[in-house]
């Protein structure tokens, strides 16, 4: 995987050039820079507070290819590496509970074509 420093300042976040090369759905890997400079000591931010970046939709995309660089939960996105690990456990814990319960569903359905 090819990496570059998103910033100076404090925090070296990787960039996944690979994962967002991969993605081909219009995800810019300067706007995964931004979105991770604006999370930057900035604490817990909304999708409304990003807006100059993208619509939510958008950023729910470059958070998806962030390579785990930015978690996502109900308080909104943050930098993993500024959250204690168990703070990271919490709010990634919502995320592995809706995995669970749809490959639940994929069985389900699969079961059905059987």
């Amino acid at each position: 995987m090819t990496q570059g420093t998103l910033f100076e300042e404090g925090i070296n976040v990787p960039i996944p050039r690979d994962s967002v090369a991969k993605a081909g759905n219009h995800v810019n890997g300067a706007h995964l820079e931004e979105f991770a400079h604006r999370l930057n000591n900035s604490g817990w931010l909304k999708a409304s507070d990003l807006r100059a970046i993208g619509p939510e939709r958008y950023i729910r995309k470059l958070a998806e290819y962030s390579d785990g660089f930015i978690v996502s939960s109900n308080e909104g996105y943050h930098l993993t590496q500024q959250l204690s690990p168990e703070d990271v456990y919490r709010h990634t814990e919502r995320l592995h509970s809706q995995a669970k319960k749809m490959l639940l569903r994929v069985r389900q359905c699969r079961r059905r074509i059987r």
